[in-house]
């Protein structure tokens, strides 16, 4: 696991837009919303076992952390290479995500939709 900066966060979303229906990059203003997820939350992200590096990215998490004062920590992005799916790498993010979060005395996690 790593956590993505702005730049590799765009890139990974950039690279898997047509997952999406309609595809990211003609549905919203990724520069933008990667700036708040880069301001207001963090990016954990799962690498290719055999050659990690932030190129090799096969899955990612990204949330906010806007609401402090409630505990509420928000997942805002889930995603997983489709030739990676099946094979447990969205639990093991998940649940990363979630020890992230308690760590940073959050309580509560969420899902934006």
């Amino acid at each position: 696991m790593i956590f993505l900066d702005q730049s590799d966060f765009e890139k990974y979303l950039v690279s898997v837009s047509g997952d999406f229906n309609p595809p990211l990059t003609t549905a919203l203003d990724l520069q933008a919303y990667v700036a708040k997820v880069a301001q207001y939350g963090s990016i954990i992200a799962e690498q290719t076992p055999e050659q990690p590096s932030s190129g090799n990215i096969i899955g990612i998490i990204a949330g906010y952390f806007n609401n402090p004062d409630q505990g509420f920590s928000f997942i805002t992005m889930f995603h997983v290479r489709r030739e990676w799916r099946g094979g447990g790498v969205n639990n093991k993010i998940f649940h990363e995500r979630e020890r992230f979060s308690v760590g940073r005395g959050f309580c509560f996690l969420g899902v934006v939709g």
